[in-house]
């Protein structure tokens, strides 16, 4: 085998070039196996960050204008959108929860 960085012969298990220092081409794929579920690992908990921020605000936000929109509201009309809106988002999070059961949970 022969170091990419120098050409010079090397034994075949070396992880180095006995004469640059430089890595052989074996350990930098591994390296760079590595990068990438390293990478991969960030960005989930950068999505998941987020997630777990947007699903924190959105149910405050939504009581928030729920509750305004029931001191103000004249008749049963005035408050369907929201009444639509808040329970689209408890039958997502309680999808989320059943999904997330386990079966020793059921039992």
């Amino acid at each position: 085998m022969y170091c990419k960085n120098c050409g010079s012969e090397i034994p075949e298990n070396s992880s180095f070039c006995p004469k640059c220092g430089k890595e052989t081409g074996e350990n930098q794929v591994e390296r760079q196996n590595t990068n990438g579920k390293v990478t991969a690992a960030k960005v989930f908990i950068i999505l998941g960050s987020i997630f777990g921020a947007i699903m924190l605000f959105i149910p405050t936000i939504i009581g928030i204008i729920a509750y305004k929109r029931l001191g103000t509201a004249k008749t049963r009309d005035d408050l369907v959108a929201i009444s639509v809106v808040t329970l689209l988002f408890c039958s997502l999070i309680g999808e989320i929860i059943m999904l997330t059961i386990n079966d020793e949970d059921l039992v």
